[in-house]
């Protein structure tokens, strides 16, 4: 799209302008996709909860409580697994005495 004849470069921009707006071509909002629990691979679904009984078919009304339950073990088993280390670094470095008896009881 070259300029017309007789117009200068105001022009050319101008008349891009207007026909920008004869188009309105309006932008899709992306969205992100959301992950299904019961379409999820077996690891990933019971990461940390297999001491939860967890049945194979989801059923989607329970699908919004069982995903907040879900990420709320999941941090609850990671700081439990953690647990340990953590006590073992303050034993080595004789912070706490106390906070290595609390590995005992995870």
């Amino acid at each position: 799209m070259g300029r017309e004849k007789g117009e200068g470069k105001r022009g050319k921009k101008k008349r891009k302008r207007e026909e920008k707006k004869k188009k309105k071509i309006t932008k899709k909002k992306w969205k992100r996709k959301k992950t299904r629990i019961w379409k999820m691979k077996e690891s990933k679904r019971t990461s940390g909860l297999q001491f939860l009984s967890v049945t194979q078919d989801y059923k989607p009304t329970i699908f919004y409580f069982w995903h907040t339950l879900l990420n709320w073990h999941h941090s609850v088993t990671l700081f439990m697994l953690n647990m340990p280390r953590m006590c073992m670094y303050m034993y080595t470095n004789k912070k706490h005495f106390l906070s290595y008896k609390n590995c005992f009881f995870n």
